[in-house]
């Protein structure tokens, strides 16, 4: 995609990977949503799982028009350690967003609003688009999540598919 003589081919090189730090990532995420572009980049870790999987292509999309809600997944920086993360808001304060990873209903957390870079808006595995998780049913899944409940429901139908799916045809 070009935009106003921008060549990403020009940045890229073909079927490699840019290993930037932490700090790095999130100073350029900062600066092409800053821009109003949308920053692509590959997930890392599980804590999203199923809906998001390890090595996942991630789109984030700026946040200035379009306020994060209910259910969706926003990338943030967590503020004790600055570290880039991918997870659903699950609950809203006054000047806080009530956060969690779909694989941790355990760990939710409490993230001010400020700390929000962006929020999900293309989910790609494989070279395909992926919508479960980001439509209508992302409403249902941070519900379960916030009461706890997305483990009992989600992932033991989400093993059984998986293994249905892995089974050799004949």
């Amino acid at each position: 995609m070009k935009h106003q003589g921008f060549n990403p081919s020009l940045f890229t090189i073909e079927k490699r990977e840019l290993n930037l730090s932490n700090e790095a990532l999130v100073q350029i995420m900062q600066a092409v949503l800053l821009k109003g572009m949308p920053f692509r980049f590959q997930a890392k870790g599980i804590s999203m799982a199923p809906f998001i999987k390890d090595k996942d292509i991630v789109t984030i999309s700026s946040i200035k028009n379009d306020k994060p809600r209910f259910g969706d997944v926003t990338a943030f920086i967590r503020p004790e350690s600055g570290k880039l993360i991918l997870h659903r808001i699950i609950g809203a304060r006054e000047n806080a967003f009530l956060i969690a990873g779909d694989n941790e209903p355990d760990t939710n957390e409490q993230i001010p609003k400020k700390m929000v870079l962006g929020k999900l808006t293309k989910l790609e595995r494989d070279g395909k688009r992926i919508y479960l998780g980001l439509g209508y049913e992302r409403f249902i899944i941070a519900l379960l999540s916030r009461t706890r409940l997305l483990s009992y429901f989600v992932f033991p139908i989400w093993r059984r598919i998986g293994t249905i799916m892995r089974r050799p045809t004949r």
